[in-house]
C-alpha cells in the first residue's frame, strides 16, 4: 500500500566536493528538482568543502547551486563587512554564522548582502520558524553531524520559504515527509541533506538519486 507524503519544492544536497561528479549532478538535476549546496570556507578545501577550482567549474555547470558561507566569510556578512566571495552562478547564499535564532540586525545584513548580488539569503534557526520574510529559514541543529531533531517546527502559509535538515537519509525521508513534518496545504518548503548522502566522507550521487526516487517517484 502506497503512503502519501509531502513533496518538497526541491531537495538540497549539501557538500559538493568532487569535480568528477559534475556530470552526474547535471544528469540528476535534469530528472529531479535539486539544489546543490557548496560549502565555502577560506581556510578549508577538503571534503565537504569546495576548493576554488571546483567552485569555478560549478559556476558554469548549469545546475541550481547554493553557496554555504562558513567561518570568516559568514562572520563578515553578519557584521556587515565586505567579503571577496563572488555569488555569481549561485541561486541562494546560506550564512552559516551560528546556531540558534538570528536577531533583526543579522537578518538585515544577511538579506542586504544577498540582495546586492541578486540572490536570496538563507539563515538557520533552532526553534520555530521566524515570520521575517527578508530571508529563507532552515531549521538546523547540528553542523554536518547528522543529528535527527526530536521536534520540528510547523510550516504555515504565514511563514517565508522554510526548510528542514538533520539526520535525513533514504531510510527515514518518507517517514519525515508523511508523519513528522507538518506543512500547511500548498505551502512550499525544502529539505536539506548532507551526512545522509555521503560515503566515506564524500558526496555519493547514487545515494542522492535514491533519495530523489523515493521522494518524487
Amino acid at each position: 500500500m502506497l503512503t502519501s507524503h509531502l513533496k518538497p519544492a526541491f531537495i538540497a544536497f549539501s557538500g559538493v566536493d568532487d569535480p568528477q561528479t559534475i556530470g552526474d549532478l547535471r544528469a540528476l538535476s535534469e530528472q529531479y528538482p535539486i539544489e546543490w549546496g557548496v560549502l565555502v570556507h577560506p581556510d578549508r578545501s577538503g571534503p565537504p568543502f569546495a576548493d576554488p577550482a571546483l567552485l569555478e567549474r560549478l559556476r558554469s555547470a548549469g545546475v541550481r547551486l547554493s553557496a554555504h558561507l562558513c567561518g570568516p566569510l559568514a562572520a563578515a556578512v553578519v557584521k556587515g563587512r565586505p567579503t571577496e566571495f563572488e555569488v555569481a552562478g549561485f541561486s541562494r547564499v546560506q550564512i552559516n554564522h551560528m546556531q540558534g535564532r538570528a536577531d533583526g540586525g543579522v537578518v538585515a545584513r544577511a538579506s542586504r548582502y544577498a540582495a546586492c548580488q541578486g540572490v536570496r539569503a538563507v539563515l538557520k534557526c533552532s526553534g520555530a520558524f521566524p515570520p521575517d520574510g527578508r530571508v529563507d529559514w532552515l531549521h538546523h541543529l547540528s553542523p554536518g553531524k547528522g543529528v535527527r531533531p526530536r521536534w520540528l517546527p510547523q510550516v504555515y502559509n504565514t511563514h517565508p520559504f522554510c526548510g528542514v535538515s538533520g539526520g535525513i537519509d533514504l531510510h527515514n525521508v518518507i517517514e519525515l515527509l508523511s508523519a513528522r513534518l507538518i506543512v500547511a496545504m500548498g505551502v512550499p518548503f525544502w529539505i536539506d541533506i548532507e551526512t545522509g548522502v555521503r560515503t566515506d566522507g564524500l558526496l555519493d550521487v547514487d545515494k542522492c538519486a535514491a533519495v530523489c526516487a523515493a521522494v518524487y517517484g
